[in-house]
């Protein structure tokens, strides 16, 4: 997610068009995520639990670790996808 993200949802709480785009995006994003972690082997109630974490971390990266240099911000992502790799079937 992105400071434009930010931006879009804000635009959507006001305008049918963009909460009509936000929505649909958002929707597409959410499928990529849930279909990768379906190929690495993950289903159900794990697999929703890890598509939703991982939109987590990303939200909370964007808004609430502005501070940190882009090689903390990588190595915070890395440790994060490895958590949320755990017991996949590569």
């Amino acid at each position: 997610m992105t400071a434009l993200d930010a931006a879009m949802f804000v635009w959507a709480k006001t305008d049918a068009n963009a909460r009509a785009c936000v929505e649909e995006v958002m929707r597409l994003r959410s499928n990529f995520v849930r279909n990768t972690f379906r190929e690495l082997g993950f289903r159900g109630d794990d697999l929703e639990m890890r598509a939703r974490s991982f939109f987590l971390c990303l939200s909370a990266a964007t808004n609430h670790l502005f501070f940190l240099t882009t090689e903390e911000r990588i190595a915070d992502h890395e440790q994060r996808l490895d958590l949320l790799l755990q017991g996949s079937v590569e």
